[in-house]
């Protein structure tokens, strides 16, 4: 221990002591000078060169996961978890390298195929958050939550439309029958009026072919119409 230098208060003159005494005497006049001991407490952090604090390892986590090194970013945040376990931030970016997320926007949409409630990460966050983080905790969790809904929602309306393409598929495949038959009919009525015809031309044979001709265009026309809407109501169930 170094010399401890004080002054005399009688005559003011310069009393030394290694540190290991009490008291001492002035040399100049003799009076006795009293060593008071001092015991300072030092608070907070106290930075050793060499050794990495809590802020840098996290900076350093946070570029690995903005990088997608997701493995090398979990272990700084595990390194700062052995620090400090109660920082938050570290347990909320360990959930993202499980995840496979760097940022919140990304988490979003993949918390949609799993369950943050599953991973212990998740309730640690929440659990030594302070009012900031809680905020920004509970605004990606009520996102994703929407998120849920929303695709829900499409979800159902998509099952609604096909039940409702379905059903007119149903009902077009009911009227194709339909109209299949009225071909074969028609067909087999204009070579009734042909044969007809063939033995003695009449008005009657002849009206009557005209019309069954004219009735095969139609349905033709409309079961080609309706093959075409049947191809299109077919492919909104893909």
């Amino acid at each position: 221990m170094g010399l401890i230098a004080a002054k005399c208060p009688q005559c003011g003159g310069e009393v030394t002591n290694d540190g290991n005494r009490e008291f001492m005497f002035c040399t100049f006049c003799g009076s006795k000078v009293m060593f008071e001991k001092k015991i300072v407490e030092l608070q907070g952090t106290v930075s050793v060169d060499g050794i990495a604090s809590v802020k840098s390892m996290a900076d350093r986590a946070n570029i690995l996961l903005a990088n997608r090194e997701f493995q090398r970013a979990g272990e700084y945040f595990d390194k700062i978890l052995d620090v400090n376990p109660h920082f938050s931030r570290a347990y909320w970016g360990l959930l993202m390298c499980k995840i496979g997320a760097n940022s919140n926007d990304e988490l979003i949409c993949k918390a949609l195929s799993v369950n943050l409630t599953d991973y212990p990460e998740y309730a640690n966050a929440m659990k030594f958050a302070n009012d900031e983080e809680t905020a920004m905790y509970q605004l990606v969790t009520k996102k994703i939550i929407e998120e849920i809904k929303r695709q829900q929602e499409e979800e159902k309306k998509a099952a609604e439309e096909k039940a409702e393409v379905s059903t007119l598929l149903q009902k077009l495949n009911f009227k194709n029958y339909i109209l299949a038959i009225g071909i074969a009919v028609d067909i087999v009525l204009a070579l009734v009026s042909i044969i007809f015809l063939t033995g003695k031309l009449s008005f009657f044979p002849v009206v009557f072919l005209l019309i069954s001709l004219v009735a095969l265009v139609f349905l033709i026309k409309k079961f080609i119409s309706n093959d075409k809407i049947e191809k299109e109501l077919k492919k909104k169930l893909k």
